[in-house]
């Protein structure tokens, strides 16, 4: 389980509130927000990502911007804050942030 002042993620219960409100998220994007809220702070490359996501298959980098953009379009406003770019690089988790 993680829980900050806008994200709580119960891993267990497969749940995702976001302000008190659950949302609905497909596996994809649910595996997603897994692996940058458990490596928060740490930057995750697109390649590392379609790994952990995608497994031997993989996935193109434009594959794992689209669902990076689906998550935050359903994260809701200040999911940028929590996702944060690393251009030329890939994402990273920012807890603590996202109410501004």
């Amino acid at each position: 389980m993680y829980q900050n002042h806008v994200l709580e993620l119960d891993v267990r219960r497969h749940r995702v509130r976001v302000r008190g409100q659950e949302i609905r998220l497909s596996a994809t994007e649910f595996r997603l927000l897994e692996a940058l809220v458990l490596n928060a702070g740490l930057v995750m490359s697109i390649d590392h990502l379609s790994d952990l996501i995608w497994g031997d298959k993989g996935a193109s980098s434009e594959t794992v911007r689209v669902f990076i953009g689906r998550l935050r379009r359903k994260l809701g406003e200040g999911s940028w804050l929590l996702i944060e770019t690393v251009p030329g690089f890939g994402y990273r988790f920012m807890p603590g942030r996202g109410s501004e």
